[in-house]
């Protein structure tokens, strides 16, 4: 049985308004937060607290949505047995998308590790604040650099989404048939 055409582009726009969301929302992170967080701190406890934050609650959320997402190209994928390059298309834009995963994983792990560390300890107690505190300002700038960097994943899978939509549309009285 053949699927609705409305659940096909359904799907579609699900995962590419999904993959340009998170993107934006990551880069959030990196053009406003983070720039927020070192303008105005003055403290590193505080400044670690912030950061510990908005990490736990960010790798709860977006690696969750980036594997999301791109099930939802790769299902597209799947769907367009007949035309290779759409098929290729969506299944770039959902490698992409969850390719922030792997970078995390690999260029960021480092520094979120060193971070996580930080936030850990008990700075109040070490007698190490201000020591630290030039330390922790280039520690979460450098995150700041290399989030912006795997924000633009989900932005990719997006605009190949989106040129995958593209083709379906400039192919219409073919694209849609099953």
């Amino acid at each position: 049985m053949a699927e609705p055409r409305s659940f096909s582009i359904t799907v579609q726009v699900m995962a590419i308004i999904g993959g340009a969301a998170l993107a934006g929302t990551m880069m959030s992170l990196s053009l406003v937060t983070i720039p927020l967080f070192l303008d105005t701190n003055t403290q590193v406890s505080h400044m670690l607290r912030q950061w510990h934050r908005l990490y736990s609650y960010g790798h709860v959320v977006m690696p969750g949505l980036s594997v999301g997402i791109c099930g939802l190209y790769l299902y597209k994928a799947m769907q367009k047995r007949q035309s290779q390059q759409c098929r290729a298309l969506y299944t770039i834009a959902g490698l992409v998308t969850i390719a922030m995963i792997p970078f995390t994983l690999t260029v960021m792990w480092d520094t979120n590790q060193t971070l996580s560390s930080l936030a850990a300890d008990d700075i109040q107690k070490s007698g190490t604040i201000d020591p630290l505190f030039g330390q922790v300002q280039e520690l979460v700038a450098s995150w700041g650099r290399m989030h912006f960097v795997r924000s633009c994943f989900p932005l990719a899978g997006a605009a190949l989404g989106f040129t995958g939509v593209w083709e379906d549309f400039t192919n219409w009285p073919f694209s849609f048939r099953s």
